[in-house]
C-alpha cells in the first residue's frame, strides 16, 4: 500500500510540473501607448503636380498666382505649407517641415492589432492624457504584431472598425466606411514589432493627418480698407470618405462638393478663415470669391483662383493679397497719381509747386498749386494764378470739335494743340467720369469766393486706397463777353467757391468739364450750345497718353 501511495504522488508531481511549463510558454506581453504627437506631411514637392497659370517658388513648395481682381483690383495669391509662414521674398530663416506637436488632452484614439498573418488580433480605445484608465493591452510574448492608429482629432468621435467579411477580420478587410470629408483623419501603423514578456513594451506613436488643412487669409491692408464681408468656398471637396486601415489613406470618389470658409472676425484689413479640412487630391483646386466687400465696394462673382495643387497631409495658408490698381508714380517725369486706370498728374498744368515740389495734397491749399488758365482748344495759357492780366486771349476764332482729340472717347488722340506735356495729354469726358466714379470727394480750406483765397481744394481720394489722391484747387474760371461777336475776356470768377477742370469733349459748343463746389463733383456742360462757352479759360489736370 505504502509503494502504491509514493507511485500516486510521484504521478501527480509530475503532472504539476507539466501545467508550470506550459504557464512559462504562455507568457503574456504588457504594450501600452506612448504618444508622440501629430504631424503634417509639408514635403510636398509641387513641381511633381504642375497646374496651368501656376508659378512655384521656394525649391516648388510655393504656389504663386496673380490674377485680375476685377476692372479695379489685382489679386496675388500664395498657397504654402503653412511652416513657411512668410513670402518667400521676405521670408527669413528656415524652419523644419515636419513639425510634430503634442495631442490635445482628450482626443481620442483607437489602436487595433494585427498578427503576423495579418488577422485581427484585438483594439483598444484610449483618451489623450487618461490612457491608464483603458484596459490593459496584453500579447502573446515572443510575437510579432501589426500596430495601427487613428483617430478623428476629436473629443467625442472615433469612427468603428468595418470588416468587409466579418467571418474573417484582417488587416486588409478592416476600413472605416462612412467617414466625413471634414473629418481630421490620423494614421499611424508599425510592423512586425515583436512583444517581450519581460519588460513593458512602449509602442510610441506619431499620428500623421491625412487630409489636407488649408487656412485662408485675405489681407487687404494696402487698400487702407477693412474687409466687412465676404462669401467663399474651396472645391473640390469629397463629402465623405472610405479609409483602408491597411494605408491610412482617405477615398476621393464619394460625392463631391466644396468647402464654406469662416472668418469669425471681420471688419479689419486682414481677415483669417477658420481652418478647413479638405478631402482632395487635385491639381484643379479653385478658391470662388462669391463676394466680398472692401471699403466702399461690393463686387459680386468677382474672382476664381483656379488650379491650385492641394495633397492630401498637408498643411496649407492660402495667403491672398488685394492690390489695388491705383498707387502714386512718377511717370513721364511727372509726380502721378493712377486712379481707376488712369494715370493723372498731381499738379495742375502750370502750376509753380510742380517745380519747386510742394507737396500737392496739403492743407490748405496754396496760390503755387494753382495752375494756368487756358481757352479750350488750344495750347498758349492766356493766364496765371495771381491774375497778372490776359495774354495769348483768342476772341474770334472758334475751335473744332477735335481740336484737343483727333480720336474717339475710348480711342483718345493727342493733338499739337493739346498744352499738356510729353507722354501727358487733355482727359476725355469718359475719364473724367472715371475719376469721379473711382473717388469719394471732400472739401480742404475755406470754400468762399474771393480773388485772393488760394486755400480751398477738392480732395478726390481713391475709393480703393484711401492713401492715393487728387488735390484740385478751386481756382474759378475765366469767363468771357460777347462783344457783337467778338469775345472778350470777362475776368476772373468763383475763385474759392467753383473749380472747373478741361476735358478735350465737346458737343458743337457744349465744352464738358469737370466742376467741383463745396458739396459735389461732376462732369457738367453748359448744354445751351452757346458759342462762348469754347472761349472760357479753365485750368487743366494732364493725363497719361
Amino acid at each position: 500500500m505504502t509503494a502504491l501511495l509514493f507511485i500516486v504522488l510521484f504521478a501527480l508531481a509530475g503532472c504539476h510540473t507539466k501545467d508550470d511549463h506550459s504557464a512559462v510558454s504562455a507568457e503574456k506581453a504588457v504594450v501600452k501607448v506612448n504618444i508622440l504627437g501629430n504631424h503634417y506631411d509639408n514635403e510636398e514637392n509641387i513641381e511633381k503636380k504642375s497646374a496651368t497659370g501656376l508659378h512655384t517658388t521656394d525649391n516648388n513648395k510655393v504656389q504663386y498666382q496673380e490674377t485680375a481682381f476685377n476692372d479695379e483690383y489685382t489679386l496675388v495669391a500664395e498657397l504654402a505649407p503653412a511652416y513657411l509662414h512668410e513670402p518667400i521674398t521676405t521670408k527669413a530663416g528656415t524652419k523644419a517641415s515636419t513639425e510634430t506637436k503634442p495631442l490635445d488632452p482628450g482626443i481620442r484614439y483607437k489602436m487595433a492589432v494585427y498578427n503576423s498573418s495579418g488577422e485581427y488580433v484585438t483594439e483598444r480605445d484610449y483618451i489623450r492624457g487618461s490612457e491608464n484608465s483603458t484596459t490593459q493591452l496584453s500579447l502573446d510574448a515572443g510575437q510579432s504584431y501589426t500596430f495601427v492608429a487613428y483617430s478623428v482629432n476629436s473629443t467625442t468621435d472615433l469612427p468603428s472598425i468595418t470588416f468587409a467579411n466579418p467571418a474573417n477580420k484582417t488587416l486588409t478587410t478592416s476600413s472605416l466606411v462612412g467617414v466625413s470629408g471634414s473629418t481630421d483623419f490620423m494614421y499611424f501603423r508599425k510592423d512586425n514589432m515583436v512583444v517581450s514578456g519581460n519588460t513593458v513594451n512602449y509602442i510610441d506613436i506619431t499620428l500623421a493627418h491625412k487630409m489636407s488643412m488649408i487656412t485662408t487669409i485675405i489681407d487687404a491692408s494696402a487698400t487702407g480698407y477693412e474687409v466687412t464681408a465676404i462669401s467663399a468656398s474651396i472645391s473640390p471637396h469629397f463629402l465623405t470618405t472610405t479609409i483602408q486601415l491597411s494605408n491610412g489613406v482617405p477615398s476621393q470618389s464619394d460625392e463631391v462638393g466644396n468647402v464654406p470658409l469662416i472668418f469669425q472676425t471681420l471688419n479689419t484689413a486682414t481677415i483669417v478663415s477658420n481652418p478647413v479640412i479638405l478631402n482632395a487630391t487635385t491639381s484643379t483646386g479653385k478658391l470662388n470669391l462669391a463676394s466680398i466687400t472692401i471699403g466702399p465696394l461690393t463686387p459680386q462673382n468677382i474672382i476664381s483662383l483656379n488650379n491650385l495643387v492641394i495633397s492630401p497631409g498637408v498643411k496649407y495658408d492660402l495667403r491672398i493679397r488685394i492690390n489695388p490698381k491705383d498707387v502714386f508714380l512718377d511717370h513721364q517725369g511727372q509726380k502721378a497719381a493712377r486712379i481707376n486706370g488712369v494715370i493723372w498728374m498731381r499738379y495742375d498744368l502750370g502750376a509753380p509747386g510742380a517745380s519747386i515740389n510742394i507737396d500737392p495734397d496739403q492743407d490748405p491749399s496754396t496760390m503755387d498749386l494753382y495752375g494756368n488758365f487756358y481757352q479750350w482748344g488750344r495750347i498758349p495759357a492766356i493766364g496765371t494764378a495771381n491774375w497778372p492780366g490776359v495774354t495769348n486771349w483768342s476772341s474770334n476764332i472758334v475751335q473744332p470739335d477735335n481740336a484737343w482729340n483727333s480720336g474717339t472717347e475710348n480711342a483718345p488722340v493727342k493733338t499739337a494743340a493739346d498744352p499738356c506735356p510729353s507722354g501727358y495729354r487733355i482727359p476725355t469726358k469718359r475719364e473724367a467720369e472715371f475719376l469721379i466714379n473711382g473717388t469719394t470727394a471732400s472739401n480742404i480750406g475755406s470754400w468762399a469766393a474771393s480773388q485772393s483765397n488760394y486755400s480751398a481744394a477738392k480732395v478726390l481720394t481713391s475709393i480703393r486706397n484711401k492713401n492715393v489722391k487728387l488735390t484740385l484747387p478751386v481756382g474759378g474760371r475765366v469767363q468771357t463777353h460777347d462783344y457783337g461777336g467778338i469775345y472778350g475776356p470777362l475776368g476772373y470768377e468763383h475763385r474759392g467757391q467753383f473749380a472747373y477742370f478741361h476735358t478735350s469733349y465737346t458737343e458743337g459748343n457744349n465744352i464738358y468739364y469737370l466742376q467741383g463746389s463745396s458739396m459735389d463733383m461732376v462732369v457738367n456742360t453748359p448744354g445751351d450750345n452757346n458759342v462762348m462757352n469754347k472761349f472760357q479759360a479753365f485750368p487743366i489736370r494732364c493725363v497719361a497718353e
